[in-house]
């Protein structure tokens, strides 16, 4: 049997909006009669349509297929809120994504590849400058004092310190950033 409800009898009931209910029904899309929704077709095909799900055309007089039951109106809502949340994480992650992409294109974000091979030819440098330094230092040193000794060294390795630091400046400049490495 059917019976028929009125639209605020109807929305308290599915928990939707007022101005959804009235559009549908003048539009056609629930089955009405004389201003009343006639159920429990109205409710069933309101959630299919709240669901995306596609809807059998009806006069308003045609109830939904026999084979749509209570439990499946339930599964319905279900699944429509779980789509419903599905599109709101993608907008989300698509949003991040975006982010991502401008920043990238402002030079505020690089690639982790690029970092690896910036940090491996740093690290080359480096090594490179401290092995040199006991061939370059090493005939100044003879017959000089511990103490004399120290100093130099002291200053040969503030020398390649001071080097490696103007070069991570030099080598930020040649990669087309604007920022420093420190």
């Amino acid at each position: 049997m059917r019976d028929l409800i009125s639209q605020s009898e109807f929305v308290t009931l599915v928990k939707g909006k007022q101005s959804t209910v009235s559009k549908w029904m003048k539009s056609g899309k629930l089955p009405s009669k004389d201003g009343m929704l006639i159920m429990p077709a109205a409710e069933k095909i309101y959630h299919m349509r709240i669901a995306g799900l596609p809807v059998p055309l009806h006069t308003g007089e045609e109830e939904v297929p026999k084979s749509l039951t209570t439990e499946d109106v339930a599964v319905i809502k279900d699944d429509g809120k779980k789509l419903l949340k599905a599109k709101a994480e993608k907008e989300t992650h698509l949003a991040e994504l975006n982010k991502l992409k401008v920043l990238k294109e402002q030079g505020k974000l690089i690639e982790v590849d690029e970092v690896i091979n910036q940090c491996n030819k740093a690290m080359e440098i480096v090594r490179s400058e401290l092995l040199n330094l006991p061939s370059r230092v090493a005939m100044v040193l003879e017959g000089k004092t511990a103490h004399e000794i120290q100093l130099k060294l002291e200053d040969v390795l503030n020398h390649a310190m001071k080097s490696l630091f103007d070069l991570g400046s030099l080598y930020q400049e040649d990669s087309g950033k604007q920022e420093n490495l420190s």
